[in-house]
């Protein structure tokens, strides 16, 4: 049977609105998540066709199966609750105001930045959305939900991309080299790129001191932001049209606008020397006066 546009989409809001009430409700439960202190009445229906560490949980001879119950000790509970929310709607929010923690937390207690449980078991404090994106993508890694993965990734970019010089990029970075598993370099490409972006302001910033000292204490960090480097060498840039004096009295200016002296050398005009034209080009910099190394530097240099 055939339907149109409009009824297809009926049905997709109808069905949307059907798996938001068992979700939120937990109405028609047989199975219960518990990760720290929260927990969720889901359905084997919805995990289980979606996520095989769900399946042979559910469907083998472990405890789990016969109790309908699965604890997963080692976790981050609202990255948790992001993959539980992703099984049931294929997408989730990072949002520090997105705290549902399912039916079994007392609405009455849930402020904009923590969930305190019903139960008085204690508060629960969410991670940045930055972070909570980099659990997300290491749960679906673990769980084997490339989908997730996907997202996760796509929205941990977003983040870092639009708030690059905070402490929480500092720290994501800290954890994609250590904790995440990247087997495709997906998250590891995403640091570097925008570490690459922002690399000539890190001087200015506080952050960058913290960055450094991430960048000296994790030496694969290190090794792909100077990889990047050469490779960035090798394809140049338009904005490093600038030279600075090769006698090194720090002047610089675009190689066009030095002044000819005799002999066909290039005069500087802060220390009046003169220099061959090569000597110049080889002293090729940015609109800050820095170096492809020396901006890099400012990132990678140890502490």
């Amino acid at each position: 049977m055939a339907y149109s546009l409009e009824k297809k989409a009926e049905l997709h809001s109808a069905l949307a609105r059907n798996m938001e009430r068992m979700f939120f409700s937990g109405r028609y439960s047989d199975l219960v998540v518990r990760c720290g202190a929260m927990q969720w009445r889901v359905h084997k229906a919805v995990l289980c066709p979606q996520c095989p560490f769900f399946e042979r949980a559910c469907d083998g001879t472990f405890k789990e199966a016969e109790e309908g119950v699965i604890t997963l000790q080692d976790d981050e509970p609202f990255a948790v609750q992001c993959m539980l929310h992703f099984l049931y709607f294929a997408t989730y929010s990072d949002d520090y105001h997105w705290i549902d923690a399912g039916p079994d937390y007392d609405d009455e207690n849930v402020s904009e930045d923590v969930a305190e449980l019903s139960e008085g078991e204690g508060v629960i404090e969410q991670l940045p959305p930055m972070l909570i994106n980099v659990h997300v993508y290491v749960l679906a890694d673990k769980y084997d939900i490339p989908h997730l993965g996907k997202i996760a990734a796509r929205k941990f970019e977003e983040r870092a991309s639009n708030n690059p010089f905070s402490e929480d990029f500092a720290k994501a970075a800290v954890m994609v080299y250590t904790a995440a598993v990247d087997r495709d370099r997906e998250l590891r490409t995403i640091v570097v790129s925008v570490a690459n972006d922002i690399a000539h302001n890190f001087g200015k910033t506080t952050i960058g001191e913290v960055f450094r000292k991430v960048a000296s204490t994790i030496p694969a960090l290190g090794s792909d932001l100077w990889q990047n480097l050469a490779e960035f060498n090798e394809m140049g840039a338009a904005e490093y049209n600038h030279s600075r004096c090769p006698k090194g009295c720090g002047w610089f200016l675009p190689l066009t606008s030095i002044a000819e002296g005799s002999e066909g050398k290039l005069v500087c005009m802060k220390c009046s020397t003169a220099s061959e034209k090569g000597e110049w080009i080889a002293t090729e910099v940015d609109a800050e006066g820095l170096t492809r190394e020396e901006a890099w530097l400012e990132i990678v240099k140890f502490a």
